[in-house]
């Protein structure tokens, strides 16, 4: 007997502990990372039949893409925009779950059993029973659901669109600051091949006694100089694609090259008109408004805990005694049908539906002040966007000229400087002004775009209509120093 028991606990032992064990589960979970990774860096993903392999892997794409070709690659593989379908899914579920409240009820029972009897019989006995019921009244609870899933139906479309919105915004803002790098790389790789110039000029003067040693030793620092600051900046510009491959959801082994350029379109904008799209159509406060209605049916879902349930129900049942009955008659099916009316009135739950129902009407005061403070951030982002619009439209015509007037110094500086009449120092001033000015032009053409950008999300229409704009002809220049 003792060798039995201890048979058994260290069977048990053993089963226990290989049930415990996770050798083999770290292990598949290892595989799996491999494969994402070779899905990840490989423009042929591995297509093994697990877990890992069920997950989609990076698209992969090159050629010449504008900002609405990285827009609908972004629309076809951003993932929180396939989580807000999904979630439309789960509002699908919980509709059809709110109907079935509505819907009758059906349950199937059924008892077999081996009765050990002295009676005359076969000792079996059989139970089965069909019991339908159909919901008359729940306190509300009926029209509650369909009402609270309504609102999370329209709740899970509201997040897709502003899903969808963020998108567009961080799509076409990383799409500008690409162009902005690239105009940049531009401007150094120019800077650069200016003072390589200028290096040439001063050793040939040098050579011939008309410059100074000094001269020569700081056109060479500064060709160094920028030579660092080119690959700076092309840097940043290798920094700002792999930034938009993310935001369009491909592989970072993408090869793309953008067609657009970065150019300034003025616009003027219907301030008014930007504030009541804002207060009516930002998927924020639409949102809000269907948390309030689901915090509203929650608090009568609740209060409906302390109301009476009302049912028809109607059941048929048939069963077998499987023994003779006392006076000698043969066992028989006995069959029985009901309907009728039931009733459930839990009127005291110790408090605690009154303790749901405040919990509940918290949180619908909390929903409805948050509404409240979304409105005023709306309206500061609608603001800002506009200052900022404003701003940035002025400064780019501020610069606008300064390019080329500092391109015609640069020229004319150094036509002196040949002629002796100026020295190196002038003429590296110049290329500084003139690297200077192309960089704050860029800069302003591309903050300028990006407050468009942040103006058309302040007031919810990015991605599906046009800014309100005043009637008279917006002016586009073509960045082209």
């Amino acid at each position: 007997m003792i060798k039995i028991k201890t048979i058994s606990l260290l069977f048990m032992a053993l089963l226990f502990t290989g049930c415990l064990d996770n050798t083999n589960m770290q292990k598949q979970f290892r595989q799996n990372r491999q494969i994402r990774y070779r899905n990840q860096f490989s423009t042929r993903p591995d297509r093994q039949g697990n877990s890992a392999g069920e997950i989609e892997s990076l698209a992969f794409v090159d050629g010449i893409y504008s900002i609405n070709d990285c827009l609908l690659s972004a629309l076809e593989n951003n993932k929180d925009i396939k989580n807000a379908y999904f979630r439309q899914d789960q509002a699908k579920g919980q509709k059809i779950e709110a109907i079935s409240t509505a819907l009758p009820k059906a349950s199937l029972n059924f008892d077999g059993l081996d009765v050990d009897t002295e009676l005359p019989g076969d000792g079996s006995n059989y139970n089965g029973q069909l019991r339908v019921s159909q919901p008359l009244y729940l306190g509300g609870l009926i029209g509650t659901a369909l009402d609270a899933a309504k609102a999370f139906d329209f709740l899970t479309s509201q997040e897709l669109r502003l899903a969808i919105q963020q998108v567009h915004l961080h799509v076409q803002t990383s799409y500008l600051n690409v162009l902005l790098a690239k105009e940049l790389v531009q401007v150094a790789r120019q800077d650069l091949a200016n003072a390589k110039e200028l290096l040439i000029d001063t050793q040939k003067k040098y050579k011939y006694g008309a410059a100074r040693k000094f001269d020569v030793l700081r056109s060479e620092v500064r060709v160094k100089t920028l030579a660092a600051e080119l690959v700076k900046q092309q840097n940043a510009c290798e920094v700002a694609m792999t930034v938009l491959y993310n935001a369009m959801g491909v592989s970072q082994n993408s090869k793309i090259e953008l067609s657009d350029k970065l150019k300034f379109e003025s616009v003027d904008v219907v301030i008014d008109k930007c504030n009541e799209l804002a207060l009516t159509r930002r998927a924020e406060l639409l949102m809000g408004e269907a948390n309030i209605r689901l915090a509203e049916d929650n608090v009568i879902s609740k209060q409906a805990g302390n109301k009476p349930n009302v049912f028809l129900v109607g059941s048929y049942q048939q069963s077998y005694p499987g023994f003779m009955s006392f006076t000698g008659a043969g066992a028989d099916w006995d069959r029985t049908g009901t309907v009728g009316v039931s009733m459930q009135w839990p009127f005291f739950s110790g408090f605690q539906v009154r303790g749901q129902v405040l919990q509940a009407k918290a949180v619908l005061q909390q929903q409805r002040v948050a509404l409240v403070k979304t409105e005023q951030q709306v309206q500061l982002e609608v603001t800002q966007a506009l200052l900022n619009l404003k701003n940035n439209k002025e400064f780019v015509l501020s610069q606008d000229g300064n390019v080329q007037n500092a391109q015609e110094a640069l020229r004319l500086v150094k036509v002196d400087y040949r002629e002796g009449v100026a020295t190196s120092l002038d003429v590296i001033n110049s290329q500084l002004a003139l690297a200077q000015a192309q960089k704050d032009y860029y800069n302003a053409v591309q903050a300028y775009q990006v407050s468009l950008l942040d103006l058309h999300a302040a007031i919810g229409t990015i991605g599906e209509d046009n800014l309100p704009i005043e009637k008279n002809e917006s002016t586009n220049i073509e960045v082209n120093k």
